[in-house]
């Protein structure tokens, strides 16, 4: 598995990296991003299931970052990272559905519970059971599709 941290404070990530028992996760891939123009670039690459995002950051800041991510077709789980117990941080976290908000200073035992409850819940929602059965779901739809439309063409 991999994740990114994203926050333009280096100590902060570094810290991320420290505290996260990332091995007893299964996360052999840790990247690093010092803003959410950097880190797109790197989400595209690499496609983390674990994304930690700062909210406050230069150029392209968490919220636009957390946006971005909601709009496009990943399935990773966001955690926000933030100095910040801010309402509007908080509400946008929550409309973008983001995973969890971690507020600093990082309590170790915090970050390594909420680093294993997203990994369980993306484990969930990708395991092979899951995939297949929604492929089943999309076929019975595509089928329903088809024999409306034969049905259809027929009575024409």
């Amino acid at each position: 598995m991999k994740a990114i941290i994203v926050d333009d404070e280096q100590h902060v990530r570094e810290g991320l990296m420290l505290l996260g028992d990332w091995s007893r996760f299964g996360i052999d891939t840790i990247m690093e991003a010092a803003d959410g123009n950097e880190a797109i670039k790197l989400i595209k690459e690499h496609r983390p299931e674990i994304i930690f995002t700062d909210m406050s950051m230069p150029k392209r800041d968490g919220i636009s970052l957390l946006k971005w991510i909601h709009s496009s077709d990943l399935s990773s789980k966001t955690i926000v990272v933030s100095g910040y117990d801010d309402f509007d941080y908080m509400r946008n976290a929550i409309c973008y559905k983001c995973f969890d908000y971690i507020l600093k200073p990082i309590d170790p035992d915090i970050l390594n519970e909420i680093l294993e409850k997203a990994i369980n819940e993306w484990n969930q929602q990708n395991s092979p059971v899951e995939c297949h059965q929604e492929q089943n779901r999309e076929m019975n739809v595509i089928q329903q599709i088809e024999q409306f439309l034969l049905e259809s063409y027929n009575k024409d």
